[in-house]
């Protein structure tokens, strides 16, 4: 059997998806226009088996505090395809929060919502609103 990393290849998990966005800035001021796509395929299949496709796009904006590391962000999402969790295929998603680049390391804090539902089995929402603070360095 072929492997690719040490792992038999029926074990790997291949996907094709797409992605663009567009920005600009006018001062401190970053406007941005995105699309994802993940195209019909074996990987993304619904209760019923069927494959499926997924569309997301959004727009979002990030105000950059002047003379700070910090900037003010917030972004809006439009869900279409296998990973909507509403009916009417109308789900929409939002954040807003801040961000700041330092030399040493990368803050976030993030409130994240939207109007899709994600049950599990005792009746839980999965995809109810929530709190994200991350902290991350490159090298």
């Amino acid at each position: 059997m072929k492997k690719v990393s040490g792992l038999p290849v029926r074990h790997l998990v291949q996907s094709r998806v797409g992605a663009a966005s567009l920005s600009h800035a006018i001062r401190n001021l970053t406007s941005i226009i995105g699309l994802g796509s993940a195209p019909r395929q074996p990987h993304l299949v619904d209760a019923r088996g069927s494959k499926r496709d997924n569309l997301y796009a959004y727009v979002a904006v990030d105000l950059a505090v002047a003379k700070t590391p910090v900037a003010i962000s917030g972004q809006i999402g439009d869900e279409a395809g296998l990973f909507d969790t509403r009916a009417d295929g109308e789900e929409s998603d939002w954040r807003t929060g801040a961000h700041a680049e330092t030399k040493w390391l990368d803050l976030a804090f993030f409130h994240i919502d939207g109007n899709g539902r994600l049950l599990n089995g005792p009746g839980r929402d999965l995809a109810s609103e929530t709190w994200v603070a991350s902290a991350s360095r490159s090298f």
